[in-house]
């Protein structure tokens, strides 16, 4: 980020939705660089004075939610595994608001 970049409500709409708007299209894209490309929004949003941080959770869901369908059976079986041993605490009960499958 940029030491005098604008730290006002309407940079943070625009990086909202940047984050938002991100998301893997096809397989065939590299899951790492969309990640970490989130990830630099979610410090940028972390680094406005605005109470609106994104927490590791919503990352984490939103990467997720933002898979392509040939990703539903890793996320199925994330979605399993965080139910019974707690890997994603309460990310299951999101599960009607995310849409998961």
């Amino acid at each position: 980020m940029k030491k005098y970049e604008p730290h006002t409500a309407p940079k943070l709409l625009k990086l909202k939705r940047e984050f938002t708007n991100k998301r893997l299209e096809d397989i065939s894209q590299d899951p790492d660089e969309r990640i970490t490309e989130l990830e630099s929004v979610q410090v940028q949003m972390d680094n406005i004075d605005i109470v609106s941080k994104i927490t590791d959770r919503d990352l984490m869901i939103h990467i997720m939610n933002c898979l392509p369908e040939q990703y539903d059976p890793i996320i199925d079986t994330i979605l399993l595994e965080s139910q019974t041993c707690y890997i994603l605490p309460q990310v299951h009960s999101c599960e009607h608001y995310y849409q998961f499958s």
